[in-house]
């Protein structure tokens, strides 16, 4: 249920959705064992890091999910 809350916040356009779905995915990336869905949520074809706005493209490029 999560995981299509924030993909609706990252289709949104909007700055602050935009912001808000990155904190989301950001924290949800961390924990242990979660779906590869959410990396894919910065990194996909519509992903955050393709964003509209600059600065949610920015905070999605920055934004560490997992330490490899």
């Amino acid at each position: 249920m999560a995981l299509e809350a924030v993909r609706a916040l990252a289709q949104d356009g909007a700055r602050v959705a935009g912001l808000f779905a990155v904190g989301l995915t950001t924290a949800v990336g961390r924990r242990p064992g979660r779906p590869p869905e959410w990396r894919e949520l910065l990194r996909g074809l519509r992903g955050l890091r393709r964003h509209a706005e600059t600065e949610v493209r920015d905070a999605a490029l920055v934004a560490v999910t997992h330490h490899e």
